[in-house]
């Protein structure tokens, strides 16, 4: 994947979708033999990462996402390609469910550890005033 962005808000806002020209299982592995014959960034907020021109077995779709929402990107993305939705089995859901709940609490411990963090920092800094008083009155 590469992501090109730029400053310009009237720039292009185009998603290029490579892909195969032969679909079979030769073609297939024949293509997954063969590498890029150049070298590009895989992300720029400069406009450098320009896409690459296609390779002779590939060819490139093109869908304009600008004043596109989400939904409409991926139902033009699965018609272009004809790509199916897969949904995720339960034992899937139920493991994305568990990694979300463990994101949430790990949220928490994190925000958690800054309060204690600065909450110690502050107590220090009161220690040392007390210090520094004891000292000087002595």
């Amino acid at each position: 994947m590469i992501v090109n962005r730029h400053e310009d808000p009237n720039g292009p806002a185009t998603l290029s979708i490579y892909r195969q020209k032969d679909t079979s299982e030769e073609g297939w592995a024949e293509a997954a033999a063969d590498t890029r014959k150049h070298v590009t960034m895989s992300s720029s907020w400069l406009n450098m990462a320009k896409a690459p021109d296609p390779l002779p077995q590939e060819r490139v779709t093109t869908i304009d996402m600008r004043y596109r929402m989400g939904e409409e990107i991926l139902e033009l993305l699965l018609a272009e390609t004809n790509a199916k939705v897969v949904i995720p089995t339960q034992e899937e859901t139920e493991f994305l469910r568990k990694l979300a709940e463990e994101e949430k609490q790990l949220a928490y411990v994190n925000s958690e550890s800054e309060r204690l963090k600065k909450l110690h920092e502050e107590e220090s800094g009161d220690m040392a005033k007390a210090r520094a008083m004891a000292l000087g009155t002595r």
